[in-house]
C-alpha cells in the first residue's frame, strides 16, 4: 500500500536536502571515495586477459586500466543533496531521474544476470572465498554489475544523510558521474580528444559508452562556490535542458554511437526494466525502473508504482551486523527472487508485458 506521503521522516530527519531547504544549512561537499586512474598510471599486464574473460570483467578492466575522466566531487554531491532513499532516485523539478541498470551495462559492460555477489565475511577461509568470486567462473559466473549498482544505491542512501565537514561517499563514481555527464548538464566537464582505443581485434575489448567521456579537463574552481553554483542549476532544471535517452531510442538504442560498441553492452538489454532486488554482500536494494520510465523513452505511469524499498534493509551493514557473517543465508529469500524474475523473463512461454511508448501530455500531467 502506497502511503500519503512518499517521504519518510525516518530519513528527513537526517537528509542534506531537508536541512538546506528549510534551516538554510551550508555544507561541505563530499569526499569522493574512489580510485582514479588518469594518464597511464595502472598499466595492464596482457597475462592476465585469459584469467579476466573467464569471470565476465574483461570490458570493464579494460575500461578502468587504460585511463578515467576526472570527477566532480561538487557536482557529484549537488546531485546526491536530491537522492531519495525511499524510492532509489535522484528528486528533480524535471521529474524523477536514477541509475539503471541500462546504465550498467551501456557505461561498465557488466554482467547483470548470473549468480548474485553474496556470500560469508566470515575471516575464515578468505583464500577459497576469493577463489568463489573469481576463480570459479567457468561454472558459476558472478553477476558484478548488479552488485555495483546495489553498493552504489547503498552509498547513496547514506551519503544523502551525511552533513558532517568529514562526509563522503563511495561506490562506483564512474557509473554515476558519466551517468549525470550523458544526461545532465550541471557541473558537466569539457570534452577534449579522445585518445585511441586499442581493441587488440576482440570484440570483448572494444569500448562501452564511456569512451564518450574518455578524455575531459580536470575540475577546476573554489570548491564551495561550485558546489552551490551546482546546487543553484539544479533546483533550475527544466525538462528541455535533460538528455533523456542519451544512448539512443527504443529500437536503436547505441546505433547512433559513433564508434563500435562493446558487444556485451546491449548482450542483456532485455533485463534493463525488471524490477527487482539487487545484492552486492550485506546491501539488498531494490532496482524501481518503473519510476523513470522517461529514461526509456516509455509511458510514466502517474503515479508511480508503489515498492517499498524497506528501511530495515538500509539498515543492515557489516558495522552494524559485525556478528553476521553468513550474508547467504540472510539474504536468501532475496537470491531466491532474484533468480526468479530473471527465469521468468526469459522463460520463452512468459507473455512479454505490453509498454506504451513515450507520452509528453502525460509526463508534464505527471510533472505538474
Amino acid at each position: 500500500m502506497e502511503p500519503e506521503s512518499i517521504l519518510d521522516d525516518h530519513y528527513d530527519k537526517w537528509h542534506r536536502g531537508r536541512f538546506m531547504a528549510e534551516k538554510g544549512e551550508v555544507f561541505k561537499w563530499l569526499h569522493l571515495r574512489c580510485h582514479e586512474v588518469h594518464g597511464k598510471k595502472m598499466p595492464y599486464d596482457e597475462r592476465y586477459t585469459q584469467y579476466i574473460k573467464k569471470t565476465g570483467l574483461l570490458p570493464f578492466i579494460h575500461l578502468v586500466s587504460r585511463s578515467m575522466p576526472y570527477m566532480n566531487p561538487c557536482a557529484i554531491t549537488a546531485l546526491v543533496d536530491r537522492w531519495r532513499p525511499e524510492t532509489h532516485s535522484f528528486h528533480l523539478p524535471c521529474g524523477e531521474m536514477t541509475v539503471t541498470l541500462q546504465d550498467v551495462s551501456m557505461i561498465l559492460a557488466l554482467p547483470i544476470k548470473g549468480q548474485p555477489v553474496c556470500r560469508s565475511t566470515a575471516s575464515d577461509g578468505w583464500r577459497e572465498a576469493m577463489r568463489d568470486l573469481i576463480g570459479n567462473a567457468l561454472t558459476t559466473e558472478k553477476i558484478w554489475g548488479t552488485a555495483a549498482l546495489a553498493y552504489l544505491y547503498r552509498q547513496l542512501d547514506d551519503a544523502c544523510c551525511k552533513t558532517g565537514k568529514v562526509a563522503s561517499i563511495g561506490g562506483c563514481m564512474l557509473l554515476l558521474s558519466i551517468w549525470s555527464w550523458l544526461r545532465l548538464p550541471v557541473g558537466r566537464p569539457i570534452e577534449m580528444c579522445r585518445n585511441d582505443w586499442k581493441d587488440h581485434r576482440d570484440p570483448l575489448r572494444m569500448p562501452t559508452a564511456a569512451y564518450l567521456w574518455d578524455n575531459t579537463e580536470p575540475f577546476h574552481g573554489e570548491s564551495e562556490e561550485c558546489y552551490m553554483r551546482y546546487t543553484s542549476q539544479l533546483d533550475a532544471l527544466t525538462l528541455e535542458k535533460v538528455t533523456w535517452e542519451p544512448y539512443g531510442e527504443p529500437g536503436s538504442i547505441g546505433r547512433h554511437i559513433l564508434f563500435r560498441l562493446n558487444p556485451k553492452c546491449l548482450e542483456e538489454a532485455h533485463l534493463w526494466r525488471m524490477n527487482c532486488p539487487l545484492i552486492c554482500f550485506y546491501a539488498v536494494e531494490y532496482h524501481l525502473p518503473d519510476r523513470v520510465m522517461r529514461q526509456f523513452g516509455l509511458f510514466q505511469e502517474t503515479p508511480p508504482p508503489w515498492k517499498d524499498t524497506r528501511k530495515e534493509l538500509h539498515e543492515l551493514d557489516k558495522i552494524r551486523q559485525r556478528k553476521e557473517k553468513n550474508w547467504p543465508n540472510r539474504h536468501r529469500h532475496y537470491i531466491t527472487k532474484f533468480k526468479a524474475i530473471i527465469a521468468r523473463i526469459e522463460d520463452p512461454n512468459t507473455v512479454p508485458v505490453p509498454v506504451q511508448p513515450f507520452d509528453s501530455e502525460a509526463f508534464n500531467r505527471y510533472l505538474f
